[in-house]
């Protein structure tokens, strides 16, 4: 059952590893008078309320890049700001007129918001994930980082405002996919070892006086309606009966003499009574004290 546990323990991590390391790949981005670089995902024209641009899409996130050419630039600017309140986190970003950079927990992800003005235009840059990988916040910054608009890069003063953004946020918000991999391995380490103290506990022997021989950490299975149930015990032989204890109580007694004609139990140390089924450890200490098997 232990060994279950690590082989599924094992499988959990090697899936999640493949799932939180891979990385994301980045194409080439040209439209309107943006250059950048944005994730290589499904592509899609965005036209809405006098917004235009592209909408990006996998299956844990969406990324968008959005721009609008608003009568009132400055009001415009001022009224996409004030939406922004409700955020955690917000930071000014001096992308090239003014920006703003802001995060906030999206269901069991985060959304994160980038608005900044060039000239007339008001540029909105957004992604909301269903995840917690910084490798999706890493999309709106490898966009940022390397976005110029009509061939101007951004400042070197807006550059190092993006890369301490990470550094501001905690790691309860964004983790990298080293540190899920870290809380992975020490959740299953932690369940292992519970099972391991807990196996040791259920299968520990009382202190049976009239016992001839006793085989702690045996294996009883209980059948129940929908499964079976697994767990360690103490098997103990006595002059008549073999008892079987977990936790140091006993669980059930046998008669020692409805099993001296069962071939199972004297090769293999395995008996059945009622719903349990029981797997005795270290059975070859109990030979010399039973019949041999017959054939």
């Amino acid at each position: 059952m232990l060994l279950l546990v690590i082989f599924i323990g094992l499988g959990t991590a090697a899936i999640i590893y493949i799932a939180v390391g891979k990385p994301i790949q980045y194409l080439p981005f040209k439209s309107d008078s943006l250059t950048s670089l944005v994730p290589d995902w499904n592509a899609t024209r965005y036209n809405k309320k006098g917004w235009n641009g592209w909408r990006f899409k996998s299956g844990t996130a969406v990324f968008r890049v959005l721009w609008e050419v608003p009568s009132e630039p400055e009001h415009s600017y001022k009224d996409l700001i004030a939406t922004l309140n409700s955020y955690t986190y917000k930071f000014d970003v001096p992308i090239f007129d003014g920006g703003h950079y802001v995060l906030k927990r999206y269901h069991k992800g985060f959304k994160v918001v980038v608005v900044f003005k060039y000239k007339e235009k008001v540029y909105w840059v957004d992604l909301t994930t269903n995840s917690t990988l910084k490798k999706y916040k890493q999309v709106v910054d490898t966009f940022l980082l390397n976005l110029k608009v009509e061939g101007k890069p951004i400042s070197s003063k807006a550059r190092e405002a993006i890369l301490t953004i990470d550094r501001q946020i905690p790691i309860t918000f964004i983790q990298t996919g080293k540190q899920i991999m870290i809380v992975v391995i020490g959740i299953y380490a932690f369940l292992v070892l519970g099972m391991i103290i807990g196996f040791k506990y259920f299968g520990t022997c009382p202190a049976v006086l009239d016992a001839i021989v006793c085989s702690p950490m045996s294996t009883l299975q209980t059948k129940t309606t929908f499964k079976n149930q697994y767990t360690t015990c103490c098997v103990c032989l006595k002059a008549d009966t073999i008892s079987v204890y977990t936790r140091k109580k006993l669980v059930f007694e046998i008669p020692l003499s409805e099993l001296q004609q069962n071939s199972d139990f004297l090769k293999k140390g395995r008996f059945s009574y009622d719903k349990y089924y029981v797997t005795i450890n270290d059975f070859h200490r109990w030979k010399p004290y039973l019949p041999p098997p017959a054939g």
